[in-house]
């Protein structure tokens, strides 16, 4: 079954992460105008959508084999990719109708990806770590 995960890694990591990532990026496109109306706060949608993205993105390059320094601080790895892509989408946002760039956005989002690869790091040294050694 082990063999299998590691012909697919593919389909059960990156793919999954390229579609959530893509997902983002069309949301943080669209026109104030066109986003439907959320009961919570601006804030914690920042923060739960980079959570995903941390857990993702984490697994994602802890996974890799291609460059064992990527694998081996795959958490710094995955903060600096998330908070370089925070900053570039909130500067992104400046050129949408009805949206802002809010370094309070940014905040969060980073906030968000740090606990989503705390997370990630976690489960992967509790339960996984053997598993993901061996894909």
């Amino acid at each position: 079954m082990l063999k299998e995960i590691k012909k697919k890694k593919v389909y059960f990591i990156y793919i999954p992460l390229a579609i959530y990532w893509l997902g983002m990026a069309f949301g943080t496109s669209l026109p104030s105008s066109n986003l439907p109306k959320i009961s919570i706060g601006d804030k914690y949608l920042h923060f739960i959508a980079f959570f995903g993205l941390g857990v993702l993105l984490g697994l994602a390059l802890y996974a890799q084999e291609k460059y064992p320094v990527v694998k081996k601080y795959y958490g710094a790895f995955g903060l600096l990719a998330a908070s370089l892509y925070a900053a570039v989408d909130e500067v992104h946002q400046l050129f949408i109708p009805g949206r802002q760039c809010d370094i309070l956005d940014i905040a969060f989002d980073i906030a968000g990806a740090i606990a989503g690869i705390l997370i990630i790091k976690l489960i992967i040294k509790k339960y996984f770590s053997a598993v993901l050694n061996y894909l």
